[in-house]
């Protein structure tokens, strides 16, 4: 698993910033590995507007998930291998500091 992964590599990842989360994203569908942004927070979808939210900061935190997050492949039939290329796909691509 990803988890188990990091934990055997011992591997820190930092913040991912708006702008290389995109191109992340990009790396990773050059690949043909699917991927996509964090699903909109509840209130800044339109259903929502207007509504009162409960932060303790000024910026929650679902913002900054939403606007620097991926949603990575998973699902019971990832094997192994796949995980792996992802992993080191996001890795290589993190690494060139971009």
């Amino acid at each position: 698993s990803f988890a188990q992964f990091f934990r055997d590599e011992d591997i820190k990842v930092n913040f991912v910033t708006t702008t290389r989360s995109g191109y992340l994203l990009k790396m990773l569908e050059e690949e043909n590995i699917e991927c996509r942004p964090l699903w909109k927070p509840m209130h800044l979808q339109p259903l929502f507007s207007g509504e009162k939210i409960y932060t303790m900061d000024e910026i929650p935190n679902s913002n900054k998930l939403f606007q620097n997050g991926l949603c990575l492949p998973s699902g019971t039939n990832l094997s192994g291998e796949d995980q792996k290329k992802i992993i080191n796909k996001i890795l290589a691509t993190l690494a060139k500091g971009n």
